[in-house]
Order: C-alpha cells, then structure tokens, then sequence
C-alpha cells in the first residue's frame, strides 16, 4: 500500500499537479484509506472456536467370576468300556488312582468327533507301549449320548491300548477338576497323584515325553 501511494503522488507530481495543498490532502486520503483497509482484515480475521471436548468411554472388560462347584466330592468310580471300575480320590493337589498305585498317570479328556484328540491318540498309544512299567493313560470320553457300542468299535478301530470310560461319571470328574476349556485336554499326574502338567489341545509327542522323564528323574 505505501508502495502504491508513493507511485499515485510519483505520478502526480510528473502530470502537472503542482500544488503542495492538493498533495498533502491526496496523501492523506491514501493514508485513511490504508488505514480502513488494515481495519477490515483485522476484522474479517476468524476467531478460531473451540470444539466441545469428546467424552471417550472407556470399557473395562471384568473378568468372569469362577464358577465355584456347589458339591465338591473326594471319592469318585469311573467305568470303563468293559465294566471294570476306575476309582480315584482327589486331593487338594492332584488325585490318587487306587488301580494304578506308584504310577505316572495321563488323564486324556477328549471325543470321537474332535480332529485334534484323534491327532492325540497315536502319541498316547505310542507313550502307553513304551512306558507301560511306569505309565498309565486312561482316555475319558466326554460325551453324553454316545452308544457303547459306537465307542468298542472306535476303540478297535484306533487300535487303543488303553482303557477308555464312558458314562456320567467322567463329567463329574471334569466339574469337579475345574471343567474344560476345549478338547483334548490332557492333565498328568506323577506317581504320588499329584498334578504335574496339563494340555488344552494336542501337544506334540516330544513334549509328553519330556514330562514323562523329568517324573522319572525325580527321587
């Protein structure tokens, strides 16, 4: 602006306007006029507005309670595929087999229909041959409405040489161990009953078998 009106009064000056009195009241014109212009701007300047603060929620994800078991049990029978009996006694760190006394013992929690149990059963069958002097596998079916008939054929077709059993018994077994969270879950007892290790799934064979062996080496 200043620049401009050094070039209107340059121009004046060389376009014959020669009195003194008419430039000083065009310079001052020009001087009101930028002075309004500065004004305006400053005006139309926008105040930035704030914006209202979010609220953000925050969601706390509460653990579920535990189910507490309403009659806790301390003797229990299962039964197998060939009416033998199983009987067990649980203790506040484990459970005693009474069959299998001064043995490793492999509960092998699992069904007929589930892909990863049937993974399971070959490294069972495997460990069961090879530790039979030290080790016992017994397999619990957890399935409520399964023929026992069904279950012999499933046990020759696999070719288990383990007991399997079978009946209502194996639920209460679960509950009263803590339930399941999915299948096949595999809990190992050393020679005393008391809980050693525990599986949600298939594990691999090496890693049964290093279980096994580190039981073994305890005195």
């Amino acid at each position: 602006m200043r620049f401009l009106s050094y070039f209107i009064l340059f121009i004046l000056l060389f376009s014959g306007c020669e009195n003194s009195h008419d430039l000083k009241n065009l310079a001052k014109k020009l001087e009101d006029e930028k002075k309004q212009s500065i004004k305006n701007v400053s005006v139309e300047k926008k105040v930035p507005s704030k914006e209202p603060e979010k609220k953000v929620k925050v969601l706390v994800n509460k653990e579920p309670e535990k189910k507490e078991i309403k009659k806790a049990i301390t003797d229990l029978n299962l039964t197998t595929l060939f009416d033998k009996t199983i009987s067990l006694k649980f203790s506040e760190d484990g459970i005693s087999f009474k069959n299998y006394p001064n043995k490793i013992v492999i509960l092998d929690v699992f069904t007929t229909w589930c892909p990863p149990c049937l993974e399971s059963i070959p490294h069972m069958i495997k460990l069961q041959k090879k530790y039979k002097k030290s080790l016992q596998i017994i397999g619990v079916l957890h399935e409520d409405k399964i023929k026992k008939s069904f279950a012999l054929a499933f046990k020759k077709k696999h070719h288990i040489n383990y007991p399997l059993t079978i009946g209502k018994n194996n639920f209460v077994l679960t509950e009263n161990w803590g339930g399941v969270s999915g299948y096949p879950t595999i809990i190992i007892f050393d020679k005393s009953g008391k809980y050693f290790n525990h599986y949600n799934g298939s594990p691999p064979f090496e890693m049964l078998q290093s279980d096994i062996k580190k039981i073994l080496r305890k005195r």
